[in-house]
């Protein structure tokens, strides 16, 4: 919900580089936007005034030697941090594995993993690291603990949360009715009794 960070998926970069490839990032995370709504087809770095401070590139097996072609141009574009998710199948299933590099004096040095294998993106404070035996990514907010939703899980809290403001209300629309009922029929034992007394 910052207003001056995005998070940008498949968007073209234009570097503004002489020769440099201009990719589309898988994710990018751009701190510093002045408009963080606008409508782009592209991300221009001199226009926009910041440059992605985290790349996240997801590797094809269709496109060997990919990895260490992204590493080149987002070192010279001047990216942060570079994440590189490697998909491999191994019995069948889909598994990952996590590899990334943050820049240095204009060199990208390999960020280590912790003692869990997770990567840590010092730009977005988020731990990145692979679960369920490597099927699967998960990220965890290094400051507050705190695993992210994914946008399923997202979906399910929120959708958790609207009936759980339905049973709320059905409850308390229960409960002024019983107590409007109760109220009435306390009126009308009393209006008995006055009756029954005169």
């Amino acid at each position: 919900d910052e207003p001056t960070i995005g998070v940008f998926a498949d968007l073209k970069m234009r570097w503004g580089i002489a020769g440099l490839e201009e990719p589309a990032p898988d994710i990018a995370v751009v701190m510093n936007l002045k408009n963080k709504t606008k409508s782009r087809s592209s991300f221009s770095v001199r226009k926009e005034g910041t440059r992605p401070s985290l790349v996240i590139e997801v590797m094809s097996p269709h496109s060997p030697g990919d990895d260490t072609e992204k590493v080149t141009i987002y070192k010279r574009a001047g990216v942060t941090e570079y994440l590189i998710i490697n998909p491999y199948t191994k019995e069948l299933t889909i598994n990952y594995t996590l590899s990334g590099y943050r820049l240095r004096g204009g060199v990208y040095q390999p960020i280590l993993p912790d003692a869990q294998g997770r990567l840590f993106s010092q730009t977005t404070h988020v731990l990145i690291g692979v679960a369920d035996h490597g099927q699967r990514i998960r990220l965890k907010d290094a400051i507050t603990g705190e695993w992210l939703l994914t946008a399923a899980e997202t979906e399910k809290a929120r959708q958790q949360e609207q009936d759980a403001r339905i049973a709320e209300a059905r409850r308390r629309v229960k409960a002024e009715t019983l107590a409007e009922v109760e109220a009435q029929a306390r009126q009308a034992a009393e209006a008995r009794l006055q009756v029954e007394a005169q």
